[in-house]
């Protein structure tokens, strides 16, 4: 009870001195009324500004947050629109260089896919998703997107052939040097490597020069890439020398090839 009657003349107490400090106002505007009338009143201002500013700065931050979470959901919108843009530019580059193939050759072309290696001979057979039902026959030129010499079609299934690559030593094809225009024999050197056989030699040929087809023989246009000069083998003994050539393809890389149609 006691304690009851001493907060009623606790909160009386209170709202007396409140009266008597508005009455003083209401009297006297003198300058030290003012002055200590600021005294009381500017740690209550100083508090409320800074109450203000704590709570705006947890509204910035919170603001901030927000932000930051929709520019990641953005920015991963255009990490997604960038690999899809990607993609799509791979496939007109692959497009354009096989219409650069179709006008360079003045042929029709075909683009298939690889699907397949013949396990025991890895390096002198590939199998592409092509086959007689799309036009593919027996003899057929095969070059990379990027218009290299592969090798040709020596077998064909409906919906499916076989390439006999460069590389195998089943391979013979005729060629040319680019530069000095010495002929010879492009073979497979048992799927591992390309020569360049049957060059006379009183012929002189340099390392670095490219080796195309020549056309002779009408199963592959004349100029078709193949690889450049590496080495010369030649002996003082012998009628003939050769010359080790760096392929400009890795067959176990190819994904696509294009098909050389007939006319």
């Amino acid at each position: 009870m006691n304690q009851i009657r001493y907060k009623y003349v606790k909160r009386i107490s209170i709202a007396i001195i409140a009266v008597f400090i508005v009455g003083i106002f209401l009297i006297r505007s003198d300058s030290v009324v003012i002055n200590w009338a600021m005294a009381i009143t500017n740690p209550l201002v100083k508090a409320g500004d800074n109450l203000y500013m704590s709570v705006k700065s947890v509204f910035t931050i919170k603001d901030i947050v927000s932000e930051n979470v929709i520019f990641s959901k953005e920015n991963l919108k255009l990490v997604s629109e960038n690999v899809r843009l990607k993609e799509i530019e791979k496939e007109n580059i692959a497009l354009k260089k096989q219409l650069g193939i179709s006008a360079e050759m003045e042929r029709k072309t075909i683009r298939a896919n690889v699907c397949g290696f013949d396990p025991l001979n890895s390096d002198s057979f590939l199998t592409i998703n092509k086959g007689s039902q799309d036009g593919v026959q027996e003899g057929l030129p095969v070059l990379s997107e990027d218009g290299v010499l592969v090798g040709k079609i020596n077998y064909v299934e409906k919906s499916f052939s076989r390439v006999l690559l460069v590389f195998s030593s089943k391979s013979s094809i005729a060629a040319i040097t680019q530069s000095s225009r010495v002929a010879g024999i492009v073979q497979g050197d048992f799927g591992i490597s390309l020569m360049l056989d049957m060059i006379p030699q009183f012929e002189e040929v340099e390392i670095g020069e490219m080796i195309i087809t020549s056309g002779i023989g009408g199963i592959f246009p004349k100029a078709i890439p193949i690889g450049n000069i590496a080495g010369i083998d030649s002996s003082s003994s012998e009628v003939f020398k050769k010359a080790e050539i760096d392929s400009l393809i890795n067959p176990r890389r190819l994904e696509n090839v294009i098909i050389l149609l007939n006319d």
